[in-house]
């Protein structure tokens, strides 16, 4: 039994790698892959049950290493598996043709994002990186992963003009998202019948950005919290540099003339022919009151998710310094051959107590 469990503890990222893409290779029979997923789900489950309880232990903390590097990596390290369970799952049950529907809609695209937001913060708590933090709160909602894959296809398009020696053809579909034509049929999304996704999008951001902080350790909150400091103000600058766009490109003169061209495009494009007869009815009557909803609906997820949560932030900081102020209290009391001294030591790091004061009292406790 030992051995088992030797084995499972010693899966570690490249034997999960192997693990992985092993399971791509499965499905050359449906039968075999979910068998192998299965087999795959339960390794990680054991193995992230079995880290989970050493880190509630906080086995992998020393209080003499900087930024507690073991215990970040195996906090880390525990994300990414979670991350890794939820995406398999997922792709095992998008197999099953009776929630085809479920995975279409809002609820199955909003479980991929937490898969990947899981993942980006795993790897944010790992590295102590900053912006891998600002990344996986962007992936909160559908609306910000898709933002990311526009970035990195943005990125990807500038290397091949740049590598095109300047080639305007490059340059010209880098800028071309940003065409009002453009705009006004991404902003027929964002109509009125997807309030109520729209709606749902806001509970999933909040619920997401909440599990954000819960998952954080208390020691690194503090640059958490510069995040979503820094994701504010991401926000309100994209939103303010939206209105004024909107406001000098949507102009009364130049509107009609955008109307006019859209519509041969609309009627060209095959992928427009089942929804035509609403397109062009939007269009008739669009005004650039519809570009700046589509902001509001893609921004306020964000806005209001970033408000509550900063308040569940300085609730669980605050949360954090009181518990580390009843551990000292607490470790005072104890006999100096008390076996709960580690613990308690580690206890009082791990919820950010008072370095100095620490210091100050062993100081004092030695003479």
């Amino acid at each position: 039994m030992n051995k088992f469990w030797t084995h499972i503890d010693n899966i570690d990222r490249k034997k999960g790698l192997y693990l992985i893409i092993a399971m791509f290779f499965s499905i050359i029979h449906i039968y075999i892959f979910y068998i192998y997923t299965g087999v795959l789900v339960l390794l990680f489950a054991i193995k992230a049950i079995r880290l989970f309880i050493s880190l509630r232990r906080l086995d992998f903390l020393d209080i003499n290493e900087k930024g507690y590097k073991t215990d970040r990596q195996k906090r880390g390290e525990f994300l990414i598996i979670i991350s890794v369970f939820t995406f398999i799952v997922i792709l095992f049950l998008s197999y099953r043709s009776n929630l085809e529907a479920f995975w279409n809609s809002i609820h199955g695209t909003s479980l991929i994002c937490i898969s990947i937001c899981l993942g980006f913060s795993g790897l944010a708590i790992y590295f102590n990186n900053f912006f891998l933090r600002f990344v996986g709160i962007l992936c909160t909602t559908i609306f910000g992963f898709m933002a990311l894959l526009l970035v990195i296809n943005l990125i990807l398009n500038i290397l091949l003009w740049a590598m095109h020696e300047g080639d305007l053809e490059y340059l010209n579909h880098i800028l071309s998202f940003f065409e009002p034509t453009n705009l006004i049929l991404s902003s027929f999304l964002f109509t009125e019948k997807f309030l109520f996704d729209f709606i749902i999008v806001i509970i999933y951001s909040i619920v997401f950005l909440s599990l954000i902080i819960l998952i954080h350790p208390p020691y690194q909150l503090e640059q958490l919290g510069n995040v979503l400091k820094i994701s504010n103000i991401f926000i309100s600058v994209s939103s303010t540099i939206i209105f004024f766009y909107v406001s000098i490109k949507f102009s009364s003169i130049s509107l009609p003339e955008y109307k006019e061209a859209i519509l041969p495009i609309i009627e060209s494009d095959n992928q427009y022919s089942q929804s035509l007869d609403d397109l062009k009815k939007y269009i008739s009557t669009f005004s650039k009151a519809n570009i700046i909803n589509m902001g509001t609906v893609l921004f306020t997820p964000y806005i209001i998710a970033l408000l509550i949560t900063n308040f569940i932030l300085e609730l669980k900081k605050n949360n954090s310094k009181n518990r580390a102020s009843k551990i000292f209290e607490e470790y005072i009391e104890l006999d100096d051959l008390s076996k709960d001294r580690e613990i308690m030591e580690k206890k009082y790091f791990y919820y950010t107590g008072d370095k100095n004061l620490w210091r100050a009292y062993k100081k004092l406790n030695e003479k």
